[in-house]
């Protein structure tokens, strides 16, 4: 069977057209089109949908799981023939069991499909990509499952976090966050779950990632109007790094200086995050991050 490169390659030259010709169509750069085609990036599920639609063909034959390009549904049957019974512990579990037997593509069609029954993705997050992470996490502390399984894993969910990420049509706010790690720190994903619930708020968001020097940071903060800085500490030797990021940002001379939000597993509560990091404000639980921002909005105005 063939990868979703090949297969959107070959959809593509059946119409006779050009990657150029069918990024513009899309208003996507051409390299995006080619790195789809290399199988180096992966389409979110909007973008999934306009190549389906475009090429006329189903996304179950882009994603392997079917032989025939025919964008019908057959009558009685659901968009990827997935059903969802609103069991969120069952979904995981079976995710799990279908990314641990190989079947990455049918797991990725599981998601897309849920994905459009659920009232918005932020369900997805704390119902599905963080419990099954935790699950993963103590199979691997119980020797149940690999390092380089975990990692497979988690860099599925990583793409998964993408393909069902949405925006709304709303005004962008005024409120602007970067979102960063300490160096050293390459647990990104946790961070990049939190970055979606500034979006579903309409913030002006800035995934950084680690490593950024402070020089170009401050420069960053400046010039983009950044509010809040976003931390995310998972590994416990990389407090004292935090410590010092935070320091550092703090020590700038910059025209106003944004406060810092600090979370993550390495944290164990308020007192460590405010003595030790000098951090502005705390969140221990992702959930709490909707009830967090609409405090800080009132703080901002």
């Amino acid at each position: 069977m063939s990868d979703f490169g090949q297969r959107l390659k070959s959809s593509r030259k059946q119409l006779g057209i050009t990657q150029k010709q069918l990024a513009e169509s899309l208003e996507i750069a051409q390299s995006t089109i080619a790195n789809y085609e290399k199988n180096t990036r992966f389409p979110g599920e909007l973008s999934l949908r306009q190549l389906s639609d475009f090429l006329n063909v189903s996304i179950d034959y882009l994603l392997g799981l079917s032989e025939s390009p025919s964008s019908e549904i057959k009558p009685g049957t659901t968009k990827h023939n997935i059903t969802f019974d609103g069991d969120f512990n069952a979904l995981q579990l079976e995710l799990i069991e279908m990314l641990l037997s190989g079947n990455e593509m049918l797991a990725t069609s599981k998601i897309l499909a849920v994905s459009q029954v659920v009232d918005h993705h932020l369900l997805l997050i704390e119902n599905v990509y963080i419990p099954l992470l935790r699950t993963v996490g103590i199979l691997w502390e119980n020797g149940e499952v690999s390092i380089a399984e975990e990692h497979f894993i988690s860099n599925v969910v990583d793409r998964w976090l993408t393909m069902t990420s949405t925006t709304s049509n709303n005004t962008p706010k005024k409120h602007s966050a970067a979102f960063i790690v300490p160096s050293g720190e390459e647990h990104v994903l946790i961070l990049k779950m939190i970055r979606e619930y500034f979006r579903f708020n309409n913030w002006r968001t800035y995934y950084l990632g680690n490593s950024v020097p402070i020089s170009s940071l401050s420069s960053f903060i400046d010039t983009m109007n950044i509010d809040l800085i976003v931390l995310s500490i998972s590994i416990k030797s990389h407090l004292n790094s935090a410590e010092h990021l935070i320091k550092a940002i703090k020590g700038q001379p910059l025209k106003r200086q944004p406060k810092i939000l600090v979370g993550g597993s390495a944290i164990e509560d308020g007192h460590q995050a405010y003595d030790f990091l000098s951090a502005d404000y705390y969140v221990k639980r992702i959930s709490d991050i909707h009830d967090f921002i609409s405090q800080l909005e009132t703080n901002l105005k």
